[in-house]
């Protein structure tokens, strides 16, 4: 039912009027607001509505109870404001948020702001001396030190780069949700993390972060409490300047994803453990098309990983690349923790490529696929850490490449290894390295080359290896290795390994012209320093070559 309305209001507003001068008695009790085109009056009807009726909410008068059957009318909810911040024009007394007359400091800002507001960010640096709370004390909650931004609300720079929150103590922003485009986080002496993502999710779209040099050990962005955090870098060549540790994602839920651009100004942190990014405690770290780079003037003594993961999931993605880290690991992946390479994804000229270590009960998985490379490291491609307690299990598959390395391609001292397809070449010990308690060595399809030493040295006793069975022929090619070591192809320190249906150097040991076995073919004692294919250490091992 639609009652009347009276056009009784005063220029003096009150409850019930708008500013269209009538009064809405629709309800039967509290006066409201009929609400017409243009119309921003707060609308207060029976059941405790107050939704503000922005300027297109109601064309027509709103009838019945807001949320009721017979409501025809149609609010639209609150609707985003703009509220400006300058650190140099702005007054938090007299301000009005306006651009034209801008608030000050970024804790009296974002006190005001609430969801779907965004904050634009004047020209200018934040720091201590506006913000007290950029400087806070370590050991106290992000909003102690630090300043809280409300769930949904933005942050933006109203010029590109001009914009920029300093951080000297524990934190700086604590988000909850919305997103940041264009301003500049930089962390000065004695910082801490400068971006906390404590809930929800937000976007980073050309977001950069500069640190200085006693502060590269610890992190510049949190990503924790279940939140999602996407990186995207707009208009930049670079996300970073000058840092070390960049950004590190904890806890199950909780997701860093970081599409395109580039970390390539890398320093050293004068921190253990430190890494790029770090994903732990089941935090998923997603790395796609993106470069992370120690450049060759950065590069000292001090060490620092490209990423490193400790009970979490990394996924490389793309062209992503990993490179330069001298001192330390490309990728360093432990305690259960997950990693898949994948695309055109490159680990080279670290000192070591990827490297596992601490998995103990819970295997750390590490699964490369696709043109994923491990190439040109200074020491080994692929290591799983000598403590016999660890455990890795790799798997390969694709046109993945492990070549080049100054050490070992792959060397592993417990845990699994398969391979089904994929190249081991050029390295310059082992092309793969397999000891004490390799449970599971399975190869298929897969093309061992011209490494320095063995192609495959294998003297695991916790399982035997298959290079190939009269059901399942090998199908690899190992071929050209041990240049070093008179041409051997395999050296084998272990019971028993099944080889059939491979191509092996020709004309050597039994292979025909082709490099294959035919017959029954079963080399069993020793055969030392032979020259071609195989050394077998000690007598009463056994090695099949083909069944008939």
């Amino acid at each position: 039912m639609v009652l009347a309305t009276v056009a009784l209001c005063a220029p003096l507003a009150w409850v019930g009027c708008s500013k269209d001068g009538t009064i809405d008695l629709s309800d039967g009790s509290v006066p409201r607001d009929v609400g017409s085109a243009g119309d921003a009056a707060t609308d207060v009807g029976a059941g405790g509505d107050q939704a503000t009726d922005q300027a297109t909410d109601q064309a027509t008068a709103d009838t019945g109870v807001d949320g009721g059957p017979d409501d025809q009318g149609a609010d639209a909810g609150p609707v985003g404001r703009d509220l400006y911040v300058s650190p140099t024009l702005g007054n938090d007394l007299s301000g009005l948020g306006t651009q034209a007359s801008p608030y000050r400091t970024l804790d009296h800002t974002l006190g005001l702001a609430t969801a779907g507001d965004t904050v634009w960010l004047m020209d200018g640096t934040w720091d201590a001396t506006l913000d007290s709370r950029l400087a806070g004390i370590s050991s106290v909650p992000c909003g102690v030190s630090g300043i809280p931004v409300a769930a949904g609300v933005s942050l933006r720079a109203v010029n590109a780069g001009a914009a920029t929150v300093s951080v000297s103590g524990s934190f700086g922003l604590c988000t909850n949700g919305g997103d940041i485009h264009d301003v500049v986080f930089a962390r000065s002496a004695g910082g801490g993390v400068a971006l906390l993502a404590q809930s929800g999710d937000a976007v980073l779209s050309g977001v950069a972060f500069t640190s200085a040099a006693d502060g590269r050990g610890a992190w510049m962005v949190e990503v924790k409490g279940g939140a999602h955090m996407t990186w995207t870098p707009g208009a930049l060549t670079r996300y970073a300047t000058g840092t070390g540790a960049l950004a590190f994602v904890t806890g199950a839920g909780s997701e860093l994803t970081v599409q395109g651009g580039a970390v390539d100004d890398v320093f050293g942190a004068a921190a253990s453990n430190a890494a790029v990014f770090l994903a732990t405690l089941g935090g998923r770290l997603v790395l796609d098309d993106v470069l992370v780079e120690r450049p060759v003037a950065n590069q000292t003594a001090v060490a620092i990983a490209g990423a490193r993961v400790d009970g979490g999931v990394i996924e490389l993605l793309g062209t992503t690349t990993l490179r330069g880290f001298n001192t330390a690991q490309g990728l360093w992946i432990q305690g259960g923790a997950q990693a898949l390479l994948t695309d055109d994804v490159v680990i080279a000229g670290n000192a070591y490529g990827i490297f596992a270590s601490f998995s103990n009960v819970t295997p750390t998985q590490l699964t490369l696929s696709g043109n994923a490379a491990v190439r040109n490291n200074i020491q080994d491609g692929i290591r799983g850490d000598l403590i016999s307690t660890h455990n890795l299990v790799l798997t390969i598959s694709g046109n993945v490449v492990v070549d080049s390395n100054g050490g070992v391609g792959v060397q592993l001292t417990t845990g699994e290894v398969r391979m089904m397809g994929g190249s081991v070449s050029h390295n310059q010990q082992y092309g793969l390295a397999l000891s004490t308690g390799v449970r599971v060595f399975h190869v298929r399809n897969a093309f061992i080359h011209n490494n320095t030493l063995a192609g495959i040295y294998w003297s695991s006793l916790a399982g035997d290896a298959d290079l190939g069975t009269t059901a399942s022929p090998g199908g690899n090619t190992i071929t050209v290795n041990g240049t070093a070591t008179s041409n051997v192809n395999l050296f084998m320190d272990a019971p028993f390994v099944t080889a059939v249906g491979n191509t092996w150097n020709a004309s050597v040991q039994g292979a025909d012209a082709q490099g294959m076995f035919s017959g029954d073919v079963l080399l069993t004692g020793q055969i030392v320093n032979a020259g071609g294919n195989f050394r077998v250490n000690q007598a009463g091992q056994q090695l099949r070559l083909s069944e008939p």
